[in-house]
């Protein structure tokens, strides 16, 4: 493009950005936007309708994309330690957000079913909070995704295995 002018005129009218929005993302908004849960609350299965509200992330990794303050990080840790640390974080932050969403399921279906044999491999699970629930799921969930063989017994064990496995899943390429 040789100038501002050319830029503007290869952008797309106000009326052909809506219909481009309208057939790619109107049906993901109208699903995710309807409080399900809400209109379904007698049913018992009314809380996993929350789910449909998922289907906006994602907007997540646009929005990340053209953060001002990620650029700089990514410059910032370009500059400092090398390309290798920029290519491996945004990699290591999908790894975590998956984990993590998965881990949430897992504790989630568990609260469902009333957690049936979560006793068995882990003895300490009646006098758990809800931070020691969510860092065994999170173990267990990188260890369903991983392989481990190493099974820990405390939270600070489980802790150091996940943060040990993270860092190794990243620095597969």
């Amino acid at each position: 493009m040789a100038s501002f002018r050319d830029y503007e005129m290869s952008r797309p009218t106000i009326q052909e950005w809506a219909v481009i929005w309208m057939k790619k993302y109107l049906v993901i908004h109208i699903i995710s936007l309807v409080p399900w849960d809400l209109i379904f609350m007698n049913q018992h299965w009314h809380t996993y309708l929350q789910l449909f509200r998922f289907f906006r992330l994602y907007r997540i990794a646009n929005k990340i994309k053209r953060c001002a303050i990620y650029k700089q990080l990514f410059v910032y840790l370009d500059n400092k330690y090398g390309s290798a640390v920029g290519d491996v974080l945004p990699i290591l932050c999908i790894i975590f957000f998956v984990v993590h969403t998965n881990a949430c399921l897992m504790y989630l279906i568990g609260k469902y079913k009333g957690f049936p044999g979560w006793d068995d491999p882990w003895k300490q699970f009646h006098d758990a909070t809800i931070g020691d629930l969510y860092a065994w799921t999170f173990y267990m969930t990188v260890g369903n995704m991983l392989p481990m063989s190493f099974m820990a017994r405390s939270t600070p064990e489980i802790v150091r295995t996940m943060f040990t496995m993270m860092i190794g899943s990243s620095m597969v390429k």
